[in-house]
């Protein structure tokens, strides 16, 4: 019942700010072969990526998946297989 309200507003917290960010950079553009003409496309894929972020990180602190311990075990299956690789 919830879920799709938390679902557009998750979408909207990411897309609505880099939206803003890309619209500013499109309106205003920067003059063509000055040095810092990356920046715009820059910092609107940096927007997108630290709002995409902060969105994972409130789903995995609500729904408290273990990542570390995930983590770790890949790692292990990870050295696992890389050792009996290494050994036969």
């Amino acid at each position: 019942e919830m879920a799709g309200f938390y679902l557009i507003i998750g979408l909207g917290f990411v897309i609505f700010p880099t939206a803003i960010v890309a619209t500013g950079a499109y309106l205003f553009p920067p003059v063509e072969g000055s040095p810092l003409s990356w920046v715009p496309l820059f910092w609107s894929i940096l927007t997108f990526i630290c709002h995409g972020i902060c969105l994972l990180w409130l789903i995995v602190e609500y729904y408290q998946f273990p990542v570390n311990m995930y983590l770790r075990a890949l790692a292990r299956r990870w050295q696992n297989s890389f050792v009996t690789r290494l050994l036969s």
